[in-house]
């Protein structure tokens, strides 16, 4: 008898919801009947039991009911005809799928060369306990791993002279074994340097010529379902057209991989792609990928996203061995919650999005004239820990970094960002991990790293229209109330004065007179005219530093009795519902004993607004 399918030494069989295997094997024989099966040592299987039959040359044998464990001895016997297969186990079974970091490339001084527990079918089509190098390319009879196979003999050679070929795959079924206490088996059918084009699954019927097709012969060999599929790819993504399509590609593939498996709810963990050095030109692409994968889980059930953002490397792209031990710490973290229902892991840590902050606290380390952003995480464990500083960035529309954040600051699931207002600009989103080598290194207490995100739209983001930059009034500080004007009062005593230009110190818009106001007590009145081409709902941006009101025409539209300093613009966001025609806004503003400063103000548009375009913005009719 000889076994094709299903069975060899060292080989692990994958377990049930009910911790059991059924063995599934395929051979040829030239006996003829019943095929009856032993399992040394093991309760109920010690006699031999018909599990198939012979005929015409061929054997099928399935078997259900074996337990999670072993190691077993397991007989096959049709009539004089044996085969006995030692050491064979019941446990998880993982397909390894991807490019050159799941290949392994990591230096073996610092990674896993080996861990109790764990067994792999190499690319040779044959199991053994897991070795690094899991993946050795010339060991595969598929040409499209190699043009020339070297011997079982010459492969065991190799690797324990092998300085590299550290992976992810081998500390991850560690750490599985450690948490389960079942063997692991990793079924090695990376390669590096690939592209989702060539894991295409449209040529499976290549068979050993396709990527595709000598992984899922290598699946079939083994007559098993798995528990899972460990993924690392994308870096070959990374241009303008193929990180187009990357979210498309990759979702077919794993349509396709769960249907030729047949098992619909196949677990899938990917790895997010990390660092790499001295390829700045792809950097758009580099994190449009990326952020495909963070949001993959939206796109796919039962998926899992680790991230590598943080981890070290062995040359410009290539995860070290000591990072591969980490990264496979981090699967076995995500897997065993996707996998095991009774896990009490919690998600991955993530960014779930970015606010603009409108109630600041008042305290000493808050520049009058910033800007204040709030990152908001989820799944955080513990502490945030890493170095926070330059980890955020804003961009533009062409993924251009705005300089703006002059200080970052962590607590708890929160990240601060305290920014330089002059700088904004319109439409500008969040990034965390903008490059190929940035500086990323924020994890939780469980060293899960927050994976690189972005470009974020921000929350509550005022889109600036048109400042109000000429007012007539200012300078004048009149011993009066706040409560004691109006709108008319306010219009006169501003009239007296001349018409000012603001907007050139501090920020765009911003109105100062403190070198006026300096030792003086009292209320310095202003107005300026508008006109509205239609009628409309919009919104005022308003910064201020001193007890404030504000009229439209005759109409109260804020008061803040309260105002101090900071001053920060767009602080205060006042609807407004304008009529068409010509407006008068009057502002009276309490100098604050001379600390105060001034104010700004200026139209803004929430996404609420009945604003559409630039030409439906009112204008200021006052010039200076």
């Amino acid at each position: 008898m000889k076994i094709l399918t299903g069975l060899q030494r060292h080989q692990v069989l994958q377990r049930d919801s009910q911790d059991l295997a059924t063995l599934y094997i395929t051979g040829r024989t030239s006996a003829v009947g019943p095929v009856l099966v032993t399992v040394k040592g093991l309760r109920g299987f010690a006699k031999p039991r018909p599990a198939g039959k012979a005929r015409a040359g061929r054997f099928s044998v399935s078997l259900p009911g074996l337990p999670t464990g072993g190691p077993y001895e397991i007989t096959l016997q049709c009539g004089e005809a044996r085969v006995t297969v030692p050491d064979v186990r019941v446990g998880d079974v993982w397909l390894l799928g991807g490019q050159s970091n799941m290949q392994g490339y990591g230096d073996l001084a610092s990674g896993l060369r080996s861990s109790p527990g764990v067994f792999s079918l190499r690319m040779s089509g044959l199991w053994g306990p897991a070795e690094e190098p899991l993946h050795m390319l010339e060991e595969s009879p598929d040409p499209v791993h190699t043009a020339e196979t070297i011997t079982p003999a010459e492969a065991a050679k190799r690797r324990l002279t092998a300085r590299s070929g550290a992976g992810p795959a081998l500390a991850f079924a560690a750490e599985m074994h450690r948490r389960t206490g079942v063997p692991q088996g990793l079924i090695a059918c990376a390669h590096g340097g690939t592209s989702l084009n060539q894991w295409d699954p449209a040529l499976k019927k290549e068979g050993g010529r396709s990527l595709y097709g000598s992984m899922f012969n290598a699946w079939q060999s083994t007559g098993q379902p798995i528990a899972g599929l460990l993924w690392y790819q994308g870096e070959n993504e990374t241009n303008e057209a193929d990180a187009a399509k990357y979210t498309e590609r990759f979702i077919r593939f794993v349509r396709a991989l769960r249907r030729d498996l047949k098992q619909p709810r196949l677990p899938v963990l990917t790895v997010q792609l990390g660092r790499v050095i001295g390829n700045d030109g792809s950097a758009r692409h580099w994190n449009h990928v990326q952020e495909q994968q963070r949001i993959m889980p939206e796109k796919l059930d039962q998926l899992g996203v680790v991230a590598a953002i943080d981890l070290s490397l062995s040359d410009n792209i290539h995860l070290s061995g000591a990072a591969h031990q980490r990264l496979g710490l981090r699967l076995a973290q995500v897997a065993h919650r996707l996998i095991h229902t009774r896990s009490k892991e919690t998600p991955a840590p993530t960014i779930i999005g970015v606010r603009r902050l409108y109630d600041l606290p008042k305290d000493s380390l808050t520049n009058c004239y910033e800007v204040q952003y709030e990152v908001q995480l989820a799944n955080v464990v513990g502490s945030l820990h890493g170095l926070v500083e330059r980890s955020f960035c804003f961009v533009d529309a062409e993924h251009r970094v705005i300089d703006c954040i002059i200080f970052t600051e962590s607590a708890g699931d929160r990240v601060r960002l305290r920014v330089w207002p002059n700088l904004i600009k319109p439409g500008m989103k969040l990034i965390y991990g903008h490059g190929t080598n940035p500086v990323a290194l924020l994890r939780d207490d469980r060293d899960l790293a927050i994976p690189v995100t972005g470009p974020l739209p921000i929350k509550d983001e005022p889109l600036p229209g048109p400042g109000l930059v000429f007012w007539a009034g200012g300078p004048s500080v009149h011993p009066t109330k706040l409560n004691q004007l109006d709108a008319d009062k306010v219009a006169a005593l501003a009239r007296k004065e001349p018409v000012r230009k603001g907007g050139e110190s501090y920020w765009p818009d911003f109105i100062n007179l403190h070198s006026h106001w300096v030792g003086h007590s009292g209320i310095a009145c202003f107005v300026t005219e508008i006109e509205s081409a239609t009628a409309q709902k919009l919104h005022l941006g308003f910064g201020y530093d001193g007890p404030v009101r504000l009229w439209l025409d005759d109409r109260e539209i804020y008061f803040d009795p309260n105002g101090t300093n900071p001053c920060v613009a767009d602080h205060h966001l006042v609807p407004v519902k304008l009529p068409r025609g010509r407006h008068r806004i009057a502002l009276a503003i309490d100098v604050n004993g001379g600390a105060a400063w001034g104010f700004a103000l200026r139209w803004v548009q929430l996404s609420k607004d009945s604003v559409r375009d630039s030409h439906a913005w009112p204008i200021c009719l006052l010039e200076a």
